[in-house]
């Protein structure tokens, strides 16, 4: 009987450690969330840069080219921002925490009324998107990635031909989490489709083998891809035209639920697709980052958002010319 007693606290006491556990990780990345969550409203929204040190730490770490590493800097940038944009808001769409890290998409809004970057006030409205990662560390965020829509905010400054000032409406981009009754936890293994879906048909090429990873009614929020798996499809036999040996590079995720968010590197040759870009080709290589939102349902991505660093690319490629 004492072993049986004995046998059977053994397997309660185990049992209680893996909830208190599990418990105390679903608390952590609650908070790591609502940490995001905080900066955003009261730094960035607010415009509250003394505010920065209780967020970050003093080394914060950017890992965005051109963009300084640090608190300080960070204010300063902050500081920069609402003197060229009064209005400046950054809105939360997607949002998904793991482990020490926490990614968002987010749009970042407002009108120049100030000198940005040596650009001079234009009164044009900016709606760009933005996909970022932040690594968490005793309570403060120490690092930070970011990939920015810059060709459309420089479009929408009238930096770049062929672009307008952002709408007021932003709908386009979706309904803000604020806005939204969370969904439950997907049963499925998000990430094991979405890293799939990398290994087995994006970096093989093998559009064939997309069929297995992509529903047939998935949706993917860009302007330049068709409805369906066939739009994906076809976009992707665009891209394998214009670069044939075209990689991507998976350099972080974060997921939760039916969320996958994917930070890569995408390398490859500029060889063919002049009906891509509308330009022969240059046999330039290219080099660049892209963010992906992907959403997973009954093991199929159904849902796809995307920030990729076109700016960067169209320069490699010799559509934009590159800076003086």
């Amino acid at each position: 009987m004492n072993r049986w007693i004995a046998a059977l606290t053994s397997v309660l006491l185990v049992a209680a450690f893996s909830l208190s556990a599990a418990y105390a990780q679903e608390s952590s990345t609650d908070a790591n969330r609502q940490l995001v969550i905080a900066f955003i409203d009261q730094v960035f929204n607010a415009g509250d840069v003394a505010a920065a040190d209780q967020f970050v730490t003093p080394e914060y770490i950017q890992n965005t080219p051109g963009v300084p590493s640090g608190s300080q800097a960070l204010q300063g940038m902050v500081a920069g921002l609402h003197t060229a944009f009064p209005d400046i808001q950054y809105t939360v769409y997607e949002m998904a925490a793991e482990g020490d890290y926490v990614a968002a998409r987010l749009v970042i809004s407002g009108t120049q009324e100030g000198d940005f970057m040596g650009i001079q006030a234009t009164g044009n409205r900016v709606a760009a998107q933005s996909i970022n990662f932040w690594r968490v560390e005793e309570g403060k965020l120490a690092e930070h990635w970011e990939v920015i829509d810059q060709l459309s905010f420089f479009q929408q400054l009238g930096i770049i031909p062929n672009g307008a000032p952002a709408p007021e409406d932003l709908s386009m981009f979706g309904v803000p989490l604020v806005e939204r009754t969370p969904e439950p936890a997907a049963s499925e293994d998000t990430l094991t489709v979405v890293e799939g879906l990398y290994k087995d048909a994006l970096n093989t090429r093998d559009i064939v083998a997309a069929e297995r990873f992509i529903a047939p009614d998935y949706v993917w929020h860009n302007p330049f891809v068709g409805p369906g798996l066939k739009g994906f499809q076809d976009f992707y036999t665009a891209i394998y035209e214009a670069f044939p040996d075209v990689q991507r590079e998976i350099n972080l995720t974060v997921t939760e639920g039916d969320l996958a968010f994917v930070l890569s590197t995408i390398t490859g040759t500029h060889e063919g697709g002049e009906q891509l870009y509308g330009i022969p080709p240059t046999f330039n290589p290219i080099n660049y980052v892209s963010a992906d939102v992907f959403r997973v349902s009954d093991g199929l991505v159904v849902e796809q958002w995307d920030v990729g660093d076109y700016f960067t690319l169209f320069q490699q490629i010799g559509l934009i010319p590159p800076p003086q």
